[in-house]
């Protein structure tokens, strides 16, 4: 298999996630909403999985982008580990909220309760490994553009 071939398999991988992520996050909302529930959090939590979808679409197309202007490789295991770091981030932030949403946590809250704050932490953890897998991109694309190789 060829290094051109493999060089599909990470912006195919963000593209896949998007979907599924998208999919995934908009269900809840249609069904409250098919239920008459068409409240703030239900519209919020809409915009907030298409702008996600949106954002791993965005990396799909850098990693594309990025290959056909500067016409080298990247690296696939960079590429591999801000997937990874990504997709691990984002499960953390979100996940725990789903889980405390199904038991009783209100909508608005003034101020968080001492119960929750394991899972505030869980989730504050999700965006630090969210902002190592920005980073990890960042440098992707610093090592690429600094690259010498060029593949015609």
């Amino acid at each position: 298999m060829s290094d051109r071939t493999r060089q599909f398999y990470i912006p195919l991988a963000w593209a896949v996630l998007a979907f599924v992520f998208g999919w995934i996050g908009l269900q809840p909302t249609t069904q409250l909403a098919g239920q008459g529930q068409d409240t703030y959090y239900v519209v919020a939590h809409r915009h907030y999985a298409v702008s996600l979808s949106a954002t791993l679409l965005l990396f799909a197309l850098a990693y594309v982008g990025l290959g056909r202007i500067r016409r080298a490789p990247y690296r696939l295991w960079i590429a591999g580990l801000h997937l990874a770091l990504m997709v691990i981030g984002i499960s953390l932030m979100m996940s725990p909220e789903f889980g405390l949403r199904a038991n009783g946590l209100p909508d608005r809250l003034d101020d968080m309760t001492r119960a929750f704050t394991f899972w505030n932490n869980v989730m504050a953890a999700g965006y630090v490994v969210t902002l190592l897998g920005l980073l990890t991109f960042v440098a992707l694309a610093v090592v690429m553009l600094l690259d010498r190789r060029r593949t015609s």
